[in-house]
């Protein structure tokens, strides 16, 4: 009589995905049972990991940072940049201040990315600390 061990999950365990074996297989002749041991534990995986990359304060981060950059649709848009002013613990007020005098100067501006903006705005770092903290930062 061939006797299989009985299956443990440890608790250390427990939160992980395990995607491989040890060498000891389960019967699976049938569609159902493929989908069962392989199709369905991969989705779930994939659908995790989306969940943990894309999740709300995450979307939230992205915009703020994409915000930042001179060719962006949203340059300078402090709803946009409402989150990461409560992740950098800024003040939003002095922010908004800040960006609305530095659209006017940022007008004629040749920066195509946020590096361009970061050496456009060191010499007035002074001027506008808010907005270089968020600049430096990134």
């Amino acid at each position: 009589m061939n006797q299989r061990r009985i299956k443990q999950i440890f608790t250390r365990l427990n939160q992980s995905l395990i995607t491989y074996t040890i060498g000891q297989r389960e019967e699976g002749n049938d569609k159902n049972k493929y989908k069962v041991l392989v199709f369905y534990p991969i989705i779930d995986s994939i659908l995790l990991e989306m969940n943990n990359r894309f999740f709300s304060t995450n979307i939230e981060i992205i915009r703020g940072i994409s915000s930042l950059s001179p060719d962006s649709s949203t340059f300078l848009d402090i709803e946009e940049l409402r989150a990461l002013c409560t992740i950098l613990q800024s003040d939003i007020h002095l922010l908004n201040n800040e960006i609305q005098v530095l659209r006017t100067m940022l007008k004629q501006s040749k920066s195509t990315n946020i590096i361009d903006l970061y050496f456009e705005i060191l010499p007035l770092q002074q001027a506008f600390p808010a907005f270089y903290h968020f600049v430096l930062v990134l």
